[in-house]
Order: structure tokens, then sequence, then C-alpha cells
């Protein structure tokens, strides 16, 4: 057990009540001390902000274009307590532009504005860099820029491209007329492999100057930042050319060559057209209309939403007869038909002469006897006088024929 008679101070309750008292009071007289005394701060980084620049553009037609300096240093100096609110974050420095008349450089002095909770009055800026911001004010102006531009990937085999087309075909610009004044156009660029279909995409574009420089964009206001571009795609295909033979006289396409130079065009085109064309034809030859050769040169027929091209507009034709023979023969047998009734006719033509074609071994054998001529009268109806109708020429050899138009003079007469 302790001896009572040991006890010092420190064991005394109330003499550590009275140290705590005391600590506590310097305390609180150092903090007040504290807050009112003068401090000073360096606070870099504060940012630049203009103020009138939507009036300076809109009442005044100027924009601000180029500033020095986007961020001060300044030194504040202040009561502590003050200058514990302040940061980069909540202090600006702002250049007045109201007083700005026109398109110009300007060394303007900024004011520097305190966050709402600092009380500017006990404040102090005791120096800052740099002291004065430099400014380039130009007259606002805004043009059209014609849209260009590329397609920089690869088409699919058989296909073909045709130009950009671009909604809208312009692009209105607004900005410093120093930066406007340069603009050329707008220029669009895009890429896709093995393409075989139309495309159709909105792209974004990047302006040019008139050297095919890109100008930059960052004091200039675009009306939109993409343009549709579409690109037509149509296909490619190689047509041959071809001639309809009517065959007649012996002739048929077996004993028939024909050659076309060109003998064939490549068209381009929608897709599902194409398709459906395997061939061309220009021209329908009748065999019966000559003897063993026939030459022309035809226009060769394009549907309006094709391309040719080849760019060949016309193709020339060449047809030769083998293996068949000729030979002159007089027609004596004649006949008219469809008469009109309370009408007779007089043959007044007695002989006819007429080339008939067939093979050799079969040709010796057709004689005057084998042939006959008929006249068809229906289109001459009740009408007296002589005529001239086309005569169609029989022969009975069904492997031969005749070369050629005829026609005979018959006389109508009422009975």
């Amino acid at each position: 057990m302790k001896n009572k008679g040991t006890r010092t101070i420190w064991d005394s309750k109330i003499f550590w009540a009275v140290v705590s008292l005391i600590a506590a009071l310097a305390l609180w007289s150092y903090i007040t001390s504290t807050e009112g005394a003068v401090g000073t701060r360096i606070i870099s980084g504060v940012p630049v902000e203009f103020n009138g620049e939507d009036a300076l553009r809109d009442t005044k037609g100027l924009v601000v274009t180029d500033v020095d300096t986007h961020a001060v240093t300044i030194t504040v100096s202040g009561p502590r307590s003050e200058l514990s609110k302040i940061d980069e974050k909540s202090i600006r420095a702002v250049v007045d532009l109201t007083t700005v008349t026109g398109a110009n450089t300007y060394i303007w002095n900024y004011d520097i504005i305190y966050p709402d909770k600092v009380d500017p009055s006990v404040m102090n800026i005791t120096s800052r860099f740099p002291q004065s911001v430099s400014i380039t004010v130009d007259k606002l102006s805004w043009t059209n820029v014609e849209v260009g531009g590329s397609f920089d990937g690869s088409l699919a085999d058989n296909h073909k491209a045709g130009q950009l087309i671009f909604n809208p075909a312009t692009i209105k610009v607004y900005g410093p007329e120093t930066v406007v004044s340069k603009l050329s156009y707008a220029w669009v660029s895009f890429e896709r492999d093995n393409v075989d279909s139309t495309l159709t995409l909105d792209v974004p574009f990047t302006l040019l100057d008139r050297d095919g420089n890109l100008v930059d964009q960052t004091n200039l206001e675009l009306e939109q930042d993409t343009v549709t571009v579409t690109l037509p795609i149509q296909s490619i295909k190689e047509v041959p050319l071809t001639v309809d033979l009517v065959e007649g006289a012996g002739a048929t396409a077996q004993n028939t060559i024909v050659e076309i130079e060109p003998s064939t065009v490549t068209l381009s085109g929608d897709s599902a057209l194409l398709d459906g064309i395997n061939k061309i034809s220009i021209a329908t030859i009748d065999l019966k209309r000559f003897e063993s050769h026939y030459e022309d040169t035809y226009t060769i027929p394009i549907d309006n939403d094709l391309e040719n091209l080849t760019g060949e507009i016309t193709a020339h034709v060449t047809v030769d007869i083998s293996g068949l023979a000729t030979k002159e023969l007089y027609v004596t047998n004649f006949e008219c038909t469809h008469v009109t009734d309370g009408y007779q006719t007089e043959i007044l033509t007695q002989r006819l002469k007429v080339v008939v074609r067939a093979e050799p071994d079969e040709l010796q054998n057709i004689t005057g006897n084998s042939l006959r001529a008929v006249a068809d009268l229906a289109e001459f109806g009740a009408m007296t006088g002589t005529v001239t109708p086309t005569v169609k020429v029989y022969v009975d050899n069904k492997n031969a024929g005749v070369i050629g138009e005829y026609e005979i003079n018959v006389r109508l007469s009422r009975k």
C-alpha cells in the first residue's frame, strides 16, 4: 500500500485541469492571431477568359482569332483566411472586349476575378506574368465551300464506279476573314474493299486551301460536320452482237457464215438490267434478198439506262452463203388471189425472169415449169385500171427458192 504522505502535484486532478485550460487558451490565441495575418500565394495556370466575345461577334462582326497566352501566373497577398479559399480552378483572368472597335492586334490588360466567397477588397495582386495579353481580332466572314473527294478503296471484278455524289454539294463556313478567304474546298475521302454495290455514307471532311494544304478549323464554325457521299457502282458485262436470219431460197443458218465487227460490246449499268441481256441483235437479214454475199453497217441499239464502255456505235455485218448455186429461169405460170367480188383480172405480164437458188445437184432439175408466181390483190380493193402487185414465186422443190422481189402488171376491171 502506497503511503499517502508521498503524493505529488503530478498526481493532482486539479493541476491537470488547469494545464488543459491554459493550453486551450493558447491554441485559441494562436488561431485567432493567424486568421488575421497577411500571407502571400503564387497561383499559376489561371485561365484567360474573354468578356463580351458573343457581343463582339453578333453586333460588330468581329472574332478573336489568336491569343498569345491562355493562362497566367499571379502573386496574391491578403489575409490567410481568404488565401485559403483560392486555387487555380476558382480564380480567373478576364479580358474585357467591349471596347474593341475593329480588326487589329491588341495588347490588353486583364482583370483578376476572385471566387464569390473571397472578399476582393482585402486582396492585393503583387505580381503577374505576363503583365498583359496580346489578342488578334479579325472580321467575321463566311463562304460556301465546294465539296470534293476521293474513293481510295477497291472494286469487285466486273464493276465500275461512277462519279461521287455529295449532299450537300457545298458547305457554309463562318470564321475570320483572313482564314475564310483562303478556303478552296471541303475534301471527303473514304475506303472500302471489294465494293460491288452502290455505297451511301456519312463522312467527315477536311478544309483545304487553294494549294491543297490543310486549314486549321479552330476558329471556324461549320454548318455541318459530315457530308453524305454516294458512290454509284455499276456492273460490267461483255455482250455478243448477233443478227437474226430469215432463212429461204435454200439458205439456212447452217450454210451461212456471218461475221460482225466488232463482235461484242462492253456495257455497264444496273446489274438487274444487265443480267437479262445475253446478246444484242443489231439487224434482221432476209437470206432470200441476195445470192451469195451481203454486207452492211448497222447501228448498235443500246438501252438508254446502259453505258457502252467500248464506244462503238455501229457494227459492220458480212454474210456469205456457201454450197449453193443459182440460175435464171422464166416464170410463165401466174395467179391472182383476193380479187374483189364483181371484178376480173387480166395478167399483162407473160414472162418473168427470176433467180433460183439451190444445191447444184438439185438446181439442175428445176425448170421454168417448176415455178409459179402468185399476186395478192387484196390491197387494191374495188379499183379499176392497171396495177403492179408484188408476187411470191413458188418452186416445186422445197430445198430451192427464188432470190429477190418481183412484180407483175395486172389490169383490173368490173365484170
